[in-house]
């Protein structure tokens, strides 16, 4: 867990600021930090991880796990549904994730049409 502390505006001269201050904002950026991971995202990161695990072959988890560039080197399916799950959870990663998603929809939209489907290579 990192904490980046910015004082904007507030304090002109570091002899203001007094521990005290500085360690209740350290404990209230922690305390927000932590309760970010509370039972909601728990639940959706279970929920997120069963999917991959019920929903995919474990090749399939290989194709995600390379494109988000997440090595896959003697890894189980389910090892693999882990690890998306955490890359995908991060919040620094929602653009990738979303656009994989999409590139996703792209593939399986073009392979049920009659003729681009013959255009699009099978990953399995």
């Amino acid at each position: 867990m990192s904490i980046n502390i910015e004082f904007k505006d507030k304090v002109k001269d570091s002899s203001d600021v007094s521990i005290n201050d500085l360690i209740s904002f350290v404990n209230e950026k922690v305390e927000q930090k932590t309760n970010y991971f509370n039972l909601t995202n728990l639940d959706g990161f279970m929920a997120l991880e069963m999917y991959y695990n019920d929903n995919y072959l474990k090749s399939d988890l290989v194709h995600i796990c390379n494109y988000y560039d997440i090595s896959t080197r003697k890894k189980r399916k389910d090892e693999l549904a882990n690890e998306i799950t955490l890359f995908e959870m991060e919040q620094i990663n929602m653009g990738l994730v979303m656009r994989r998603k999409y590139l996703w929809n792209c593939m399986e939209e073009l392979s049920t049409d009659p003729y681009l489907k013959k255009f699009i290579i099978k990953m399995n």
